[in-house]
């Protein structure tokens, strides 16, 4: 769901989902695009209304600053782990931008920055992973 402001928006959407998947009985998950800052003050009751957040760096960098992302993504990530340990399905998106960059790179050329954002970004998969097992 792009752009939502808060819980309702999201809430709508599920509902509306629910609708549209109810011939298959299925019901989808819904991933939050954080992509403005009037979502930032609401983060948590949208965490609670969505199963997972995609964190939209390029969106919200021309709403808050270049230099005011890296801080709301790690609190972005750290506020969804803690909505994950009260319900294990939360799950988390980093935008393309590691996957991009690796891509660029040769073996030869990563530094030691984007090894250990690739680290991280391993680390937090098998997380999700090993918490999907448990559903």
């Amino acid at each position: 769901v792009s752009f939502p402001k808060n819980a309702t928006d999201m809430e709508m959407a599920r509902q509306l989902a629910n609708v549209a998947g109810e011939p298959w009985r299925h019901k989808p998950g819904l991933i939050a695009k954080i992509e403005r800052a009037e979502a930032i003050p609401r983060l948590e009751e949208i965490l609670a209304a969505s199963d997972g957040i995609m964190v939209a760096r390029g969106d919200l960098a021309v709403e808050v600053g270049n230099a005011a992302v890296p801080a709301l993504q790690k609190r972005m990530i750290r506020e969804s782990f803690q909505e994950m340990q009260k319900e294990s399905e939360q799950l988390v998106q980093l935008s393309t931008e590691l996957r991009d960059l690796l891509r660029q790179s040769s073996e030869d050329e990563l530094s030691l920055d984007v090894l250990k954002k690739a680290e991280t970004i391993e680390k937090l998969a098998e997380r999700v992973k090993n918490r999907m097992k448990n559903l």
